[in-house]
């Protein structure tokens, strides 16, 4: 669950002094490809998704992203910790912003990362699939829009996607705008207006259990900072049962002492593939 000391070939890899130079090129920086499979946009918001696995979906690309540019952050932040803000609003068609101060999306990186069938050329990591940002924003919403840099870009780039004007014009390309930024910004903003899914009553509030157990390594380990709806998420460890073993008094060799039913487990399975961790039954079951 550590945020790796490594870059894995995201795309924002050069270096500092490189990028510092790098020049944008205003034709190729005004619009992004969204094709192909334009037409299969309408599909992505009948998926069969919950509001906690769509929100994952963001703090998957954040994590991803800090691990690529941990080299290029930890020289200018060497106290660096990975956050993400998760907050929401239910008025007005409802609104969902999604913001992290990881590596950003870099500029070269735009077509792969807005076309909706297109999955990145790095399939270790946990945005294996490439559909995250693309499937979860068109399934929460029918507006969303992207603002983000990079360390060693002077731009900030704005996308922004029109769900309804995409299908009726059949775009093939969308807009970007670009702004003044800094070269040692870095961060990804994600605002989605006009709901199609709402995070109303115990939604919330399944959306936090959720996500405080999917990340719960990494909140464990201080490397991720996860804040939904202004609540900062930490994850407490469940009760593991202390109870006599059952046969305690029928069997001469088993204690009748309450023992902590919890085992450490260790094995290796084919090609090499380690797992490590434990098992255990809870106190209260769940």
């Amino acid at each position: 669950p550590n945020l790796a000391e490594d870059t894995r070939g995201s795309g924002v890899g050069a270096t500092m002094n490189e990028k510092a130079t790098m020049q944008p090129r205003r034709d190729q920086d005004s619009v992004v490809s969204i094709v192909p499979g334009v037409s299969i946009l309408g599909v992505l918001s009948n998926l069969n998704y919950e509001p906690w696995y769509a929100l994952a979906e963001y703090v998957d690309n954040a994590i991803q992203s800090a691990v690529n540019s941990s080299h290029e952050i930890r020289e200018l932040e060497p106290n660096y910790v990975l956050r993400v803000d998760v907050s929401y609003e239910d008025r007005d068609g409802g609104r969902v912003s999604i913001i992290d101060n990881a590596g950003g999306i870099a500029r070269a990186d735009f077509d792969r990362a807005f076309k909706a069938a297109e999955v990145p050329p790095e399939r270790t990591g946990l945005s294996e699939f490439g559909m995250g940002m693309k499937s979860a924003s068109i399934w929460f919403a029918k507006n969303w829009k992207v603002v983000t840099t990079s360390i060693g870009d002077p731009n900030v780039y704005v996308v922004e996607f029109d769900m309804d004007s995409v299908l009726r014009q059949k775009a093939e390309v969308i807009q970007v705008e670009v702004k003044e930024g800094s070269l040692n910004e870095h961060y990804t903003q994600i605002e989605l207006w006009n709901l199609n899914q709402f995070l109303r009553g115990r939604t919330l509030g399944k959306v936090r259990d959720h996500l405080r157990e999917i990340y719960r390594g990494f909140l464990r380990s201080g490397n991720l900072l996860l804040t939904v709806g202004g609540q900062e998420m930490q994850f407490v460890e469940p009760e593991v049962l202390r109870f006599p073993d059952y046969r305690a008094g029928s069997i001469a060799d088993v204690s009748v002492e309450p023992q902590t039913w919890r085992k450490d487990l260790y094995f290796t399975l084919q090609d090499q593939v380690r797992v490590k961790g434990w098992a255990a039954i809870r106190a209260e079951g769940k």
